[in-house]
Formats: structure tokens, sequence, C-alpha cells
């Protein structure tokens, strides 16, 4: 006996069903990607804690929040800006020390664009501290072979921060996100950047 029509399906149905259920498996496994893959724009974070930039190593050696009413900030912070000593309760200031070690044997300019970027590439810009703070990270052209902070100077011998001195006014939310970056721009070549984490 022959088989009816519907004990097999006709050649253009069977091909019909195939083509359906070949374009939901896609449907199905593009939504898996998609949940696997899509995740939310942050900043990339680089893992070192120094970098080299026009042959000076730069080198984050301490950082923490910065309170000039606890005695030992109170040197630290000589010098503050008026502004920057009573902050609202959604900012604090933070510090870094940094080791700048000139690598070559010719004098070289010491970055002077220097920014801390958050996890929501925002980006604060330094305090500028008075001049006679002996612990402020400064540009100066660094001679070669040498390295600041320089031997039996304050922000030398305080083996607490061990570099020179850059303060941040940021976001209490910045803070908390972390992890922080400077970013050091290139003093002969600003379109290069390097960015150095602060552990």
């Amino acid at each position: 006996m022959r088989p009816s029509s519907f004990e097999r399906p006709l050649p253009l149905a069977s091909l019909a069903a195939s083509v359906g259920m070949g374009a939901a498996l896609c449907v199905f496994l593009l939504v898996a990607a998609a949940v696997i893959f899509v995740r939310p724009t942050v900043a990339s974070t680089s893992t070192e804690t120094t970098a080299t930039v026009d042959g000076l190593h730069y080198s984050v050696n301490n950082a923490w929040v910065l309170d000039p009413r606890r005695p030992g900030d109170a040197e630290l912070a000589e010098g503050l800006p008026a502004r920057d000593a009573h902050l609202p309760p959604d900012e604090l200031l933070y510090a870094v020390f940094v080791g700048v070690t000139n690598e070559t044997s010719k004098p070289r300019q010491m970055v002077s664009d220097i920014a801390m970027r958050d996890t929501r590439n925002l980006e604060y810009a330094p305090t500028r501290m008075a001049p006679d703070n002996r612990f402020a990270y400064e540009p100066t052209v660094l001679d070669g072979k040498w390295h600041l902070p320089a031997p039996g100077t304050p922000a030398a011998t305080d083996i607490s921060t061990d570099g020179l001195m850059l303060v941040f006014r940021i976001s209490r939310r910045s803070y908390a996100d972390g992890p922080l970056q400077l970013v050091l721009h290139d003093p002969r070549h600003p379109s290069s950047v390097q960015t150095v984490q602060i552990a």
C-alpha cells in the first residue's frame, strides 16, 4: 500500500520547516551572544603602576585620602588653596605620590599635563599647591640619570610618601568606584598618552 500524504511530508513543506528551525536557532544564538558579550562601557584599566614618557620613568609609590585636619597630613596640605580646604560631603582630596627618574643621559622635561581618570572616564586636574610646599610635584627639567624626589629632601626622607605629591579634588563616587589612573601626556608629543594605575 502506498503511504498517504499524512505519513510522508511533501518536500516543499519539509524545506520550509528546516528553514524556520534554522532561523529560530540563529536568533537564539544572537540573543545568547548579546547576553554574554554586551557589557556597560567602562574605562580601560591599566594594571601598571609605572610608565615611561619621553625617557622619564614615573612610578606611583603611594596614595591616600588627604585630610588637612589630620596631624600627619597637616604639613603635606600646606599651601592648599582655600577653596579646597573645606569640601562638600560628596568630595574629598586624594594625594598621589610619584617618583620620577631620568633614564637617559640628557635633560628631559617632566610631564606638566597630568590628570586623574576614574572608571567612568571622568578626569580631574591636580590642585595647584603653593610654591613653598616641600612635597608638591612641580614639573621641571630633570638632569640625565637623576631622580626626584632628590635625596635628602622632605619628600624623599618621609618614607610614608616616598614621592612628589599630586593632590586631586574628586567625588567620593569616583574614589569608591576605583581603580583610579594617572593620565600622563608626553610634553613633546601631546597626543601620546600613558596611564598609570594608582594602587
